[in-house]
């Protein structure tokens, strides 16, 4: 009977420390995997992050590149007859009032022809137009 009964006890012990040992190996994997799963998400945060920086420097980059060419826009206005249209607010209107717009509206159009015909064309098609209508025109004079 004390065979038995030592027998059964190292039989448990050896049950519960294989047991034991699943557990405790399951539990550091777990560990594991999920120290590496949260390493992705930092490191893919720090990505974010930094991609937004990136691109907070670049709107300021270009920002200031955009002021430098309108401040050469208006220096060069200033020397010729050619008056500079108002600056165009960039604000989304939700408005939907359509009689406002003269793009939809043509009947409301109260720009002289040179520039009526702005609307939709480049710069540089305003500049070549500009040149020809006004500063040609003058030479020949």
């Amino acid at each position: 009977m004390a065979i038995d009964l030592g027998a059964s006890l190292i039989s448990e012990f050896i049950i519960f420390s294989v047991a034991g040992a699943c557990v405790i190996l399951e539990y550091n994997r777990q560990v594991v995997k999920e120290a590496k799963r949260e390493e992705v998400r930092q490191t893919q945060l720090q990505k974010f992050t930094d991609d937004i920086q990136m691109l907070h420097n670049t709107t300021l980059q270009q920002e200031a590149q955009i002021n430098y060419l309108l401040s050469a826009v208006n220096e060069l206005a200033r020397h010729t007859k050619h008056k500079l249209p108002e600056p165009v607010s960039w604000q989304v209107n939700n408005n939907n009032n359509k009689e406002d717009d003269p793009k939809k509206n043509p009947n409301k159009n109260s720009k002289n022809s040179t520039e009526a015909n702005t609307d939709g064309t480049s710069l540089i098609a305003r500049a070549i137009v500009y040149y020809n209508n006004e500063l040609k025109g003058d030479k020949l004079s």
